[in-house]
């Protein structure tokens, strides 16, 4: 799925959607109930969903270096790079950490 179906999926309700095209991991560990709960809360707490911006997407690469490990963060608006960070360690997924 896209960011833009993810996002079309929520709003209407589609959770399973989302949660039958992610992996196995993801699959097992996100349930549909899970995806609708923390919507819920979302515009519980911030009111109804009006609108979304232009998406970045964030690449977060694991690297291997003969004395250790560390992972590449490029975030991306459109095809411009609009942040990169090279921390030590594994993958987050979480930019900047």
């Amino acid at each position: 799925m896209t960011p833009t179906q993810v996002l079309e999926a929520l709003t209407a309700g589609n959770e399973g959607a989302i949660s039958g095209s992610g992996d196995g991991a993801f699959r097992s560990n996100v349930s549909p109930q899970q995806l609708r709960e923390v919507w819920g809360e979302a515009t519980a707490r911030w009111g109804d969903f009006t609108g979304a911006g232009e998406a970045v997407l964030l690449h977060d690469l694991p690297l291997t270096f003969a004395r250790g490990d560390a992972h590449l963060q490029i975030a991306y608006r459109g095809e411009d790079i609009v942040g990169l960070v090279l921390r030590p360690g594994a993958p987050t997924g979480r930019f900047g950490e």
